[in-house]
């Protein structure tokens, strides 16, 4: 991140490989952010099985 501020601040907007490496860094940006709820999907799975196998139990010890 500290890299894009400084190439902006010296002005290299013109540069074909400056603008690349923005795509670049908004694609690694953009895989992380569904990485991550990806992560967060699979948590709340797992927590709402977990709340059903309590729930289950829950049953089958007050038969």
């Amino acid at each position: 991140m500290d890299d894009i501020d400084v190439n902006l601040s010296k002005g290299n907007h013109g540069n074909t490989e400056f603008s690349q490496d923005k795509d670049l860094d908004e694609q690694e940006t953009n895989d992380t952010v569904d990485s991550k709820l990806i992560l967060v999907k699979q948590y709340n799975i797992l927590s709402q099985l977990k709340q059903n196998q309590l729930l289950i139990k829950g049953v089958s010890l007050s038969m």
